[in-house]
């Protein structure tokens, strides 16, 4: 990726899915599967881990494209809204 492209802020609209899971099957890393055909991994910062919260819902997102791993990219968050709530992670 080239240099000017890591910091440049970008938005990309996509479904919240999880991409990493421990040993006990719960998910540890999650990524932005967008309307681009591109896959997002997410960095796990505050921004980040707010994202479990959604995981199988659509959303818009402001993100800092940071490199890439394999033919995934590296992300993160600055700002999100949830525009379509697919799933509900609330089992009441």
């Amino acid at each position: 990726m080239k240099k000017e492209e890591s910091t440049r802020e970008v938005i990309i609209s996509g479904i919240v899915s999880a991409a990493k899971w421990d040993e006990h099957a719960k998910v540890t890393g999650i990524k932005i599967s967008a309307t681009d055909e591109e896959e997002y991994l997410v960095d796990l910062d505050t921004m980040g881990r707010q994202l479990f919260e959604h995981i199988r819902n659509l959303i818009k997102a402001t993100v800092i494209v940071k490199g890439t791993s394999g033919r995934e990219k590296l992300i993160t968050v600055k700002r999100y809204e949830v525009i379509n709530r697919l799933y509900s992670t609330d089992l009441h």
